[in-house]
């Protein structure tokens, strides 16, 4: 019992009563609590911390990994092709300009490998 507790018990003659063992005990019992939930407290904002972080680092290695695959992907790609020509003829048997006597097949883009003999009227 404080020094102060125990004056103001014997100077007012009992008015103000002293702490017993039990209530002493109490209040002990109360401060460890608060305490233990002081240290519990610290540890679940330690954990929550932790966890936090390792979020983090996921979220970073996530982003680099999508931007190392599109960094791959980029340069693994191959331009598109050209939007087709406008065809120049279209597609039929033809005098051979290259200089032949006989017909030669344009498919509508170009000159094919393919010819056949002119048919005489």
């Amino acid at each position: 019992m404080g020094l102060i507790r125990k004056s103001l018990a014997i100077g007012t003659v009992g008015v103000v009563k002293p702490n017993s063992k039990k209530q002493r005990n109490q209040k002990e019992l109360i401060k460890q609590a608060k305490l233990s939930n002081n240290i519990a407290a610290a540890q679940l904002a330690t954990q929550i911390q932790a966890q936090a972080e390792a979020q983090q680092a996921l979220i970073q290695a996530q982003a680099q990994t999508a931007y190392l695959q599109a960094m791959v992907a980029q340069q693994g790609a191959v331009s598109p092709a050209p939007p087709p020509a406008i065809p120049s003829h279209q597609a039929g048997w033809y005098p051979d300009p290259f200089g032949g006597q006989d017909l030669r097949w344009h498919d509508g883009y170009t000159w094919t490998d393919h010819v056949r003999a002119q048919l005489s009227n």
